[in-house]
């Protein structure tokens, strides 16, 4: 056997009719046979994922990165669909209002290069979901448990689940918890292997602590994981090798994970409720979106009272919808006592803030980091927003 054979993760077989049994099974990723479809390390770091995702092994695939992650599950979807006999109606993908502007954009124009028909609904409004699952009938119904945008709206994914059943899991419920982390979700625990449902998260903030990306799909139901591992080996949206033995060693232990998260979660909800305060006293105001303020659309409902501090972001809106939007950003980010105790950055998931200004739309977006001094940072951004309002 030569060098290169020795050392490469491809497996080698003893025999023709060894080679040909394993080839069968590539598609369920129990033998895989080629770099694209997994090696050893994959399903190791696979393995360490779905413990820090609270899922089994069995139920879990890795990608390249978290949108990469995302549109696999949509692609699969729509692809099982289509195996529906004497299916000839126009397929459909319902996605919230209120979403990362990635998944937004991704989504619009995949819907338009097959036309597809798209439905936006509000995520936070659990009659508005019903009402999409029961009248619209989407193919796809993908939904961010806790929005990436400045309403934040909240999920009530296991009022989604309960409707999907009744109607005969006519959809395929995807669901991206990258805000709430598994950490603070339990989505996956609330779905069965019937359950024509995705969990989707985004590794590369809270895993991998942005120094690779990293995309995690997890699901009970075997159709729809074997038809999101076709997506990724045609795509070719598994890691590299390389890629995942870095992986496998940025990862964390399951306890400094949860506990790391938590702190975020708790910091995070401590500077909101100062940026809350500061809006209450300003002459033209904002908003701040953050579940567990009062001022959220959601904070009277069971299932977010019951979860306290949720994610690891909050959003500040100007009153005055896209006016001076830039002036509000520089006067808290410019800000001598606040920029003391952040850094500027498009991610969040850092151990310092991160304070993000959208250069498309109006918002800003706080992302307290697990070593945020917020003693410190609270009171400096209560004094730059009430200042920036005058």
């Amino acid at each position: 056997m030569t060098e290169t054979i020795m050392k490469s993760p491809i497996p080698c077989y003893e025999s023709v009719e060894d080679q040909r049994y394993a080839g069968t099974l590539k598609l369920t990723g129990e033998d895989p046979t080629y770099l694209r479809y997994g090696t050893p390390i994959h399903a190791e770091v696979e393995e360490r994922v779905a413990e820090l995702a609270g899922a089994e092994a069995a139920d879990t695939l890795i990608f390249n990165s978290g949108m990469s992650a995302l549109t696999a599950t949509i692609k699969a979807g729509i692809t099982l669909s289509g195996h529906e006999a004497g299916r000839e109606t126009l397929k459909k993908i319902a996605i919230g209002h209120d979403m990362y502007t990635g998944t937004t954009r991704w989504t619009e124009a995949y819907a338009r290069q097959y036309g597809i028909d798209l439905c936006k609904y509000d995520a936070g409004d659990s009659a508005e979901v019903a009402k999409v699952l029961e009248e619209f009938k989407p193919d796809v119904f993908v939904a961010e448990t806790v929005g990436n945008y400045v309403n934040a709206p909240v999920l009530d994914h296991e009022h989604a689940l309960e409707v999907n059943r009744a109607l005969g899991q006519k959809s395929l419920l995807i669901f991206d918890r990258t805000l709430p982390l598994s950490t603070a979700s339990d989505v996956y625990e609330a779905t069965v292997p019937a359950d024509r449902a995705v969990v989707v998260d985004s590794g590369t903030k809270a895993m991998t602590l942005n120094q690779e990306t990293l995309g995690v799909v997890i699901t009970k139901n075997p159709e729809i994981l074997t038809a999101t591992r076709a997506v990724r080996n045609d795509d070719g949206t598994l890691p590299g090798v390389g890629s995942a033995r870095y992986i496998a060693e940025l990862l964390p232990a399951k306890d400094d994970f949860n506990e790391r998260n938590r702190r975020v979660f708790n910091k995070t909800g401590q500077l909101a409720t100062y940026a809350y305060q500061a809006s209450r006293v300003t002459n033209e105001g904002f908003i701040v979106g953050h579940p567990a303020l009062p001022c959220h659309g959601n904070y009277q409902d069971v299932h977010v009272s019951d979860s306290g501090n949720i994610t690891p972001v909050f959003f500040l809106l100007p009153l005055a919808f896209g006016k001076g939007s830039l002036d509000f950003a520089q006067k808290i980010g410019d800000d001598p006592a606040v920029r003391e105790h952040i850094q500027l950055s498009d991610s969040f998931g850092f151990d310092q803030t991160a304070f993000y200004s959208a250069e498309a739309g109006p918002y800003v977006r706080i992302a307290p980091g697990a070593e945020t001094d917020v003693d410190q940072l609270g009171p400096a951004l209560y004094n730059a927003l009430v200042k920036s309002s005058h």
